[in-house]
């Protein structure tokens, strides 16, 4: 997947299956002095939601402190 690189720290997630419309999807993850820390999840409260009965609510969240992104499993 081809995309405009953002400026600064960032992240990028791929889905590894294809949606209805048969095309991969991509996240950009960017954090600010404002957000540093992102759920993950089937849950409204998420900001990356995954429609998944696997995944839970608040499946993950990933975190950028000092220069470096952690996930921490829910």
């Amino acid at each position: 997947i081809k995309y405009d690189r953002p400026r600064g720290d960032f992240m990028v997630l791929e889905s590894l299956m294809r949606e209805k419309n048969h095309q991969r999807v991509i996240h950009i993850i960017s954090p600010s002095k404002f957000k540093t820390e992102f759920r993950l999840g089937r849950g409204n409260e998420s900001d990356l939601r995954i429609n998944d009965v696997s995944i839970s609510r608040c499946h993950s969240k990933i975190r950028f402190t000092k220069g470096k992104f952690t996930l921490q499993d829910n």
